[in-house]
C-alpha cells in the first residue's frame, strides 16, 4: 500500500487553550451554578460526545472563515445552547439519525440554510467505501462525527473508548495499516486503527445503534 497522509488544515488552532477540539469534561469546572445548571453539567459530562461533534464541526466552518479562534468559555457556551434546547430522556445521542436531527435544529437557531448535514451509514457499506468518504472530506476541510459503539483503542498511547463519538480529523496509513486522527476529550489521538473502527463482527449493534458518520456541509 501507498502510504498517504490527509489532515484538516486548521484544526488544531481552532481552541486558544491548547486542547484539540472540544472536551466535554471543561463542565466539572463549573463553579457556582444553581442546581438547574449544575445538574446540565453532569449530564453533558457523562453523555455529551455527540454534542462536542456537532459544535467541533460548527466553530471549524466558522475558523475557516474568519480565522478566530475559541477558548473554552465560548466553546462551553456553545454547548449549553444546543443541551438545554435538547433536553430528551435518552442516553446521549445514540445514532446518527439523532444527531443529525439535533445538529439541524441548533444549526437553524444560528445561522441561515447554507447549512446541511451529510450521513453515511456503518451497516451496508464496505470498508473501502468508508476510508473514501473519510478521504474526500478531509481532502476538502471537512471535519467528520462519527459514532462507535463497540471498543476500540488507540495504538500509541494505549486509551480506548466505546459507546463514543470521536471527531475525524485525518487518515493516514502506516506499514499497511490505515489510521485515523481524532479529536476526544480535547486530545490528538492519531493511530486507531481504521481495521477495528470498521469492524463488521457487530453487525447487529451497528445497525440497531444507526452508528456512522456525520459532515456537515456548507
Amino acid at each position: 500500500m501507498k502510504e498517504f497522509n490527509y489532515e484538516l488544515s486548521y484544526f488544531a488552532e481552532m481552541i486558544k487553550e491548547n486542547s484539540y477540539g472540544g472536551n466535554q469534561n471543561w463542565f466539572s469546572e463549573n463553579m457556582n451554578r444553581n442546581l438547574f445548571n449544575k445538574l446540565i453539567d453532569i449530564m453533558i459530562i457523562n453523555e455529551g460526545c455527540g454534542y462536542v461533534s456537532i459544535v467541533n464541526m460548527y466553530l471549524y466552518s466558522k475558523y475557516k472563515e474568519n480565522k478566530i479562534g475559541y477558548n473554552k468559555t465560548e466553546f462551553m457556551e456553545y454547548m449549553e445552547i444546543i443541551y438545554k434546547k435538547n433536553l430528551n430522556f435518552r442516553i446521549g445521542i445514540n445514532s446518527i439519525n439523532f444527531l443529525e436531527k439535533i445538529g439541524k435544529k441548533f444549526i437553524t437557531n444560528l445561522e441561515s440554510d447554507k447549512y446541511y448535514f451529510i450521513k453515511f451509514q456503518k451497516h451496508g457499506n464496505s470498508k473501502i467505501e468508508a476510508i473514501n468518504f473519510i478521504i474526500e472530506n478531509i481532502k476538502n476541510d471537512y471535519p467528520i462525527a462519527i459514532l462507535i459503539h463497540h471498543e476500540v483503542s488507540d495504538n500509541q498511547n494505549n486509551n480506548s473508548f466505546k459507546y463514543h463519538w470521536i471527531t475525524i480529523t485525518g487518515i493516514h496509513s502506516k506499514n499497511d495499516k490505515i489510521y485515523l486522527m481524532v479529536s476526544t476529550w480535547g486530545e490528538k489521538w492519531s493511530y486507531i486503527d481504521f481495521d477495528d473502527v470498521w469492524d463488521k463482527k457487530n453487525k447487529l449493534i451497528n445497525l440497531l445503534g444507526e452508528s456512522g458518520m456525520v459532515v456537515l456541509k456548507y
